[in-house]
């Protein structure tokens, strides 16, 4: 009983003693928080770092599928993708339009001998223990995923487009006007691995992001003083 009471009597000094602006205060901060979406913001932060794993994860399984590779080549080689090469449009422009339709021709026969060599005997016999290595790198690093289908929900490219999304519109895409997958427009695939790339952007991301948390974190509670104030009501 002597404990109940004396919870008791706190309770009525605590709150008793409470000020005008201590009770604005705790209807102002949770609005400012809200106003500010603090949360989303420690949500984004949350995504981003959980992705980085993933990307950093998924890196490690391409380096040892990458062993697998250059030890297990194709047994026939692939058909190559016809180089895009046009001469200067200002120089000559019939000759620019007839190399274009020369090239559309040699991607079509491009398409022709790709679907041709992947049904080759030998090359689809190679393909089913390059999809297993495949799969084993990740499963190597802990990633334990049955199929191609089930790895790329593991590591959704869709999702870490999203969350790149800011990111690339701070930096106009890289040109381009239709920002749907800012991955694939900052990524030069003659020159980088992708997942560098990924990885890169998400840790710039999660620089940025932190220090953008760290500023609401701060504005909100100015903010919720500066509307008690507005109210009358002072520390």
């Amino acid at each position: 009983m002597r404990k109940i009471i004396t919870i008791c009597v706190t309770c009525i000094l605590l709150f008793g003693c409470e000020s005008d602006f201590d009770k604005c205060m705790r209807t102002e901060l949770p609005r400012a928080n809200s106003d500010l979406q603090l949360d989303s913001a420690r949500e984004t932060l949350a995504n981003l770092n959980a992705d980085l794993t993933k990307n950093q994860i998924a890196l490690s399984a391409r380096e040892l599928f990458n062993v697998w590779f250059e030890a297990n080549p194709s047994p026939v080689k692939h058909p190559e993708f016809p180089k895009y090469e046009p001469p200067p449009i200002d120089d000559n422009y019939d000759r620019y339009l007839a190399y274009l339709d020369q090239h559309e021709t040699k991607k079509k026969e491009y398409e022709t001998a790709k679907a041709s060599h992947y049904e080759l005997p030998e090359v689809i016999v190679w393909g089913e223990k390059r999809d297993a290595a495949f799969l084993n790198a990740y499963k190597e690093v802990g990633v334990l995923v049955g199929s191609r289908e089930e790895l790329d929900k593991w590591h959704d490219f869709g999702a870490t487009n999203k969350l790149l999304m800011a990111r690339a519109k701070r930096n106009d895409c890289w040109g381009e006007e239709d920002c749907k997958a800012p991955i694939f427009a900052e990524w030069d695939q003659y020159d980088f691995n992708v997942y560098l790339t990924i990885d890169n952007a998400l840790t710039e991301s999660i620089e940025w992001q932190e220090e953008e948390l760290s500023r609401l974190e701060k504005l909100a509670p100015e903010t919720a003083v500066r509307a008690c104030n507005a109210s009358g009501f002072y520390e």
